[in-house]
């Protein structure tokens, strides 16, 4: 079964394509960040414009919003054009994996390839709008076209030059893709050292990846800083969100740590993704079950670093420790990217079974493709379920003027908050009855049956929702909704 599979790996590829294209469905799965990138797009195609959710500060990096940006042309729901656009991306992911294991691996890639194409934590963020789709193939590809450094100097121009123009565009989709540098340039130094290449071309090398992408990093910050003093006082920039509030800086570290080692058990060990301890408890067994998997992994990159000088393997530690330092716990979804190099240093530390790596890689890749199968369907059911109030939000979405900036939805505990923010294309705080409403609030979504909240009066009712506005408002040419019936 291994060696029929290794010598069929383009139909088990076409294959891992056919599985993700039948996940493709107009119900799209809504995400927070989700809906911000499909606001920027939508302002792009239709305004010329990169704002989100009518503000200036994007807050994102705007590559993949830019990428996705055609699905618009197919009308205002492009849930299915956006679904295609990331399958495209999927495919050369799964293509730009295999390219670059291949060199040390051989046929044996397509391993490699599977377990990371057939992961739930992969297959999460397929189902939704995420900027991975487009960031892992860029900095797969550029990997690729980094590692294979051609000693024609001609040819070897050409392949930086394009691996600098991946790397841009990694980094321009997400921030993250800067680290890649920082790896290329110890496979530079590792590879001078064994005298394989020159220690100025190296260098050379090197200075001309980091400066460029030097350029595109200050750029975006200058661009999200920008977008932060135009949207007003309370906005801050990405780089000055790394401090948690309330917490030393060895505490962060150390939380860091303890999600990050999470990240890498939950995709790798079958069957675990959605088992993990809670913030900050290192007691739970979990925690101390991802630390004993995350001992072979670095067993694994060692070798892995040691036997190829590879620059995305090289990236690996310091990609992660990035995200150690980020205050912020998104699931699996910031680790998904590394998932190759992850595989591939689990493909490292069984080394010493030969011939049998393989077996065991067809073992868990069956597993986690049953696992992910599982989850997926599963999901497919919540998610259809929560598209239930897609049209009911798009009623009372009508009754909300476009002059409205940010809107409190009341009571809500699925997706119609998101479903509001994409219909309205304004921030929509999610609130139950029992919190206060947003200081910041101008429009108030709740349940007819709910008293006026103080300081606000209704001002419509739609089906089975009452809209509030600021009592300063009355009076003064209030939206003109009162008892206006969904249709």
């Amino acid at each position: 079964m291994v060696e029929w599979i290794e010598r069929r790996r383009w139909f088990a590829m076409a294959l891992i394509a056919i599985l993700l294209a039948v996940q493709i469905t107009p119900k799209l799965k809504m995400s927070p960040d989700g809906v911000s990138y499909l606001s920027v797009a939508r302002s792009l195609l239709r305004h010329g414009e990169l704002k989100r959710l009518g503000s200036p500060h994007v807050r994102y990096a705007p590559g993949y919003p830019v990428l996705i940006s055609p699905a618009f042309l197919f009308g205002p729901r492009p849930f299915v054009a956006v679904q295609i656009i990331q399958w495209f991306y999927a495919v050369l992911l799964m293509l730009g994996t295999y390219a670059w294991f291949a060199r040390y691996a051989g046929r044996s890639a397509i391993w490699v390839t599977a377990l990371t194409l057939l992961n739930a934590g992969f297959w999460d963020l397929f189902r939704q709008a995420s900027s991975e789709l487009a960031f892992m193939p860029c900095l797969m590809w550029g990997s690729v076209l980094l590692a294979a450094q051609s000693p024609k100097a001609g040819r070897a121009a050409t392949m930086m030059a394009g691996a600098i123009v991946l790397v841009a565009v990694a980094c321009a989709t997400r921030q993250a893709g800067a680290l890649l540098v920082v790896g290329f340039a110890l496979a530079m130094a590792m590879r001078a050292r064994r005298r394989q290449i020159g220690w100025g071309r190296a260098a050379a090398s090197s200075a001309a990846l980091g400066i460029s992408i030097a350029a595109v990093s200050w750029g975006l910050i200058a661009f999200d800083h920008r977008g932060a003093r135009e949207a007003g006082p309370a906005e801050i920039g990405y780089t000055d969100a790394f401090r948690m509030p309330g917490k030393s800086l060895a505490a962060q570290v150390a939380e860091g740590v303890r999600r990050q080692t999470a990240e890498v058990g939950r995709l790798l060990l079958p069957g675990l993704w959605k088992t993990h301890a809670r913030e900050w408890d290192w007691l739970d067994v979990n925690t101390w079950i991802f630390l004993a998997a995350c001992v072979p992994v670095a067993i694994g990159w060692w070798k892995l670093c040691k036997a190829t000088a590879d620059p995305l393997a090289l990236t690996l530690p310091f990609y992660v420790a990035l995200y150690v330092v980020y205050p912020f716990d998104s699931g699996t979804r910031f680790t998904v990217p590394m998932l190759p190099v992850l595989a591939a240093c689990v493909w490292f530390v069984l080394s010493p079974l030969g011939a049998k790596r393989s077996l065991i890689f067809l073992v868990l890749v069956v597993l986690h493709a049953l696992v992910a199968a599982g989850f997926w369907l599963d999901d497919v059911a919540h998610v259809r379920r929560r598209w239930e109030q897609w049209t009911p939000m798009e009623h009372v979405a009508r009754a909300i003027p476009p002059q409205a900036k940010i809107i409190a939805l009341r009571g809500s505990e699925d997706d119609r908050w998101m479903f509001l923010m994409y219909l309205c294309d304004r921030a929509v705080e999610p609130e139950s009855l029992r919190q206060p409403v947003a200081t910041f609030a101008d429009w108030i979504v709740t349940s007819k049956a709910e008293p006026d909240w103080p300081g606000f009066h209704a001002v419509g009712q739609v089906d089975d929702y009452k809209l509030e506005t600021p009592n300063v408002r009355a009076g003064a040419g209030a939206p003109g909704v009162i008892g206006r019936k969904g249709s």
